[in-house]
C-alpha cells in the first residue's frame, strides 16, 4: 500500500472515531456544562473492556495491546474488540 493510500485511511478511519465519540448517546457519555460529550464513560458490565493510557512516542506498548490475546486472538483480529 503506497503511503498516500495509507494516510488517506488513517485519516478516515480517524473522522470516523470523531463522529462517533461526537454523537455519542447522552447516556453512555453524559455532556458537560457546555453541552459537549462530557469526559465520563459509562460503561457495561457485560462487555470486556480495556482503558489505555495516552501512547505518546510509546509505539512497543501500542503493539503490546494490538497482540493481546483475550479470547485466544489477538485484539486487533477479534471481531468483538472495538479500539478508539
Amino acid at each position: 500500500m503506497s503511503i498516500e493510500k495509507y494516510i488517506e485511511n488513517y485519516i478516515n478511519k480517524l473522522i470516523k472515531v470523531n463522529n462517533q465519540l461526537e454523537h455519542m448517546d447522552s447516556v453512555i457519555r453524559p455532556r458537560n456544562n457546555n453541552n459537549n460529550p462530557g469526559g465520563v464513560v459509562n460503561l457495561k458490565n457485560d462487555i470486556p473492556t480495556m482503558i489505555i493510557p495516552d501512547l505518546h512516542n510509546r509505539l512497543e506498548f501500542l503493539n503490546k495491546i494490538l497482540n493481546y490475546k483475550p479470547h485466544n486472538q489477538t485484539v486487533k483480529e477479534d471481531p468483538l474488540v472495538s479500539l478508539f
